[in-house]
């Protein structure tokens, strides 16, 4: 028979927590509050009824005293099991400084935390012994996501004081300031207004780009990820559950080298092509951006990765999730939703962990088809589940020509133009085939450290690349964008002159 692993304690901490409740009754429920029954080893087992007699006291609105604890302990019947009087006399004689209270309380935590890490080890062993495996993938990352859970609980944080934080703030602003005068504090998107609403992509965000089928936020999502290595020369993940990654190379080429996707696809290409190809090959191979094309990944497979990946490269930057709808999660769900919802959770968590930001890509439903402009909202994400309310920042694209090519009518404004102008523009209009770059509407729907809005960028179908609008087309298009400001609700908007 295999040794049964002796799990970690600390009894004196224990002793300590509870002598010092006894003490000082101001400590009670702050500290009963932060500490639950399991925090306590079992090794002293009279600790555990102790503190179970504590909380039912605090529960009750009772003080708790020596007298009061005895009292609950004879109710509870197990006054000789929790060491009697003698015990609770000899908690009384802890050193400890009230001061110090937090410091044990974390001991305990930290110690649980433990004890149920080195558990769940225990448990996979055992489980891989009596059951073997039957898929390795599933294995893993479920394993590996619980283990993830068990780790976050580690250690409550204390409190900081306001002259401490607006000391750290400060230093912070004073380091950006020196490293960045365009007001981009994070990652820069490559796209001037976006960077207006974001101030670059955070760490720890979790961003949400969302469109319906065709509108091409796969390939917008590939240009953020190149703009993102090619900006900071730091490590960039993709993990895409849909393409494989020489499709997704061919797009990244026809992007960077501006040749027509359907030829790249098709290999007509002529001598000049060939050579722009080799450039962008060459460009695209000195980034440090990895790809993972895993089929229908596991949620718990792109944990389990994206931790090793900043283990073996610490400048990990940004993480690419394509896309979210098809990533498999382990476990029995009453809802799709609810799914949708444990893999925003857990994207989030990801973000937060490895201090990165993380882009999912997600559907949206067929009701932004309904709308009157069929720009999408938050209330058309597909599945929405906790999307919004995960996520910091939800892009929408959208795209009026796709629409137009489908024989759609789109309503658009123009400030410049009449009413009349713009139906009589709308009847006479051809499907435009000549590869031309397009407008499309990028929606900030949701932005929790700034503000919402919409701004235009432009897209070349035919290489599959987005491009800042240049101000001429601004013109064109009937409006100049502004920079936000703390007045406007909608950030970059488009004004008439």
């Amino acid at each position: 028979m295999a040794k049964k692993t002796k799990l970690p304690s600390n009894i004196e901490a224990e002793r300590s927590v509870l002598g010092a409740i006894l003490m000082e009754a101001g400590l009670a429920s702050s500290t009963l509050t932060s500490l639950r029954e399991e925090d306590f080893s079992g090794e002293d087992p009279r600790n555990i009824l102790i503190f179970r007699a504590m909380k039912e006291l605090d529960a009750h609105n009772k003080p708790i005293d020596a007298q009061t604890l005895v009292d609950q302990l004879v109710n509870m019947g197990v006054l000789e099991d929790a060491g009697s009087t003698d015990y609770i006399m000899e908690l009384l004689q802890s050193p400890i400084q009230f001061t110090n209270i937090d410091h044990y309380v974390n001991i305990l935590r930290n110690q649980a935390v433990l004890r149920n890490y080195l558990t769940k080890l225990e448990s996979i062993l055992k489980e891989y012994n009596e059951k073997g495996i039957e898929d390795i993938s599933d294995f893993i990352s479920v394993n590996t996501q619980e283990l993830s859970d068990i780790a976050s609980k580690r250690q409550i944080a204390n409190f900081i004081s306001a002259r401490d934080v607006s000391d750290m703030t400060r230093e912070n602003i004073r380091r950006e300031s020196k490293i960045a005068n365009n007001g981009i504090t994070g990652i820069d998107t490559g796209f001037t207004k976006l960077n207006a609403f974001t101030h670059g992509w955070q760490k720890g965000n979790l961003i949400i780009l969302a469109a319906r089928p065709s509108m091409g936020k796969t390939a917008l999502m590939l240009n953020f990820a190149l703009k993102a290595t090619q900006n900071t020369n730091k490590t960039v993940a993709i993990f895409s559950c849909e393409m494989a990654n020489d499709l997704i190379m061919k797009r990244l080429i026809a992007s960077e080298a501006l040749v027509d996707i359907g030829d790249l696809s098709t290999g007509r290409l002529r001598k000049r092509e060939m050579e722009k190809v080799d450039a962008a090959l060459k460009s695209i191979g000195n980034t440090k951006l990895y790809f993972d094309d895993t089929p229908n990944q596991a949620l718990g497979d792109i944990v389990a990765k994206s931790h090793k990946l900043k283990a073996n490269n610490p400048d990990l930057a940004m993480i690419f999730v394509d896309y979210i709808n098809i990533v498999d999660v382990q476990g029995k769900y009453d809802s799709r939703t609810l799914e949708i919802g444990a893999i925003t959770k857990t994207l989030k968590q990801l973000a937060r962990n490895l201090e990165v930001p993380v882009m999912a890509l997600a559907q949206v439903s067929r009701e932004a088809d309904k709308n009157e402009s069929h720009i999408p909202s938050l209330a058309n994400l597909k599945e929405s589940g906790n999307i919004e309310q995960d996520a910091d920042i939800v892009l929408m694209l959208y795209r009026p020509q796709y629409y137009k090519n489908q024989g759609m009518k789109v309503k658009e404004s123009n400030p410049l133009k009449s009413n009349e102008a713009q139906e009589a523009e709308e009847q006479n209009e051809q499907v435009d085939n000549s590869g031309k770059p397009e407008g499309a509407t990028l929606v900030v729907a949701k932005n929790r450290n700034g503000q919402q809005g919409k701004m235009t960028i432009m897209f070349t179908p035919r290489n599959q690349r987005f491009d800042n609008a240049a101000e001429e087309s601004y013109e064109e298009m009937g409006g100049r964008y502004h920079a936000p400001s703390s007045s406007s609700n909608s950030g970059i908007d488009i004004s008439e002159e």
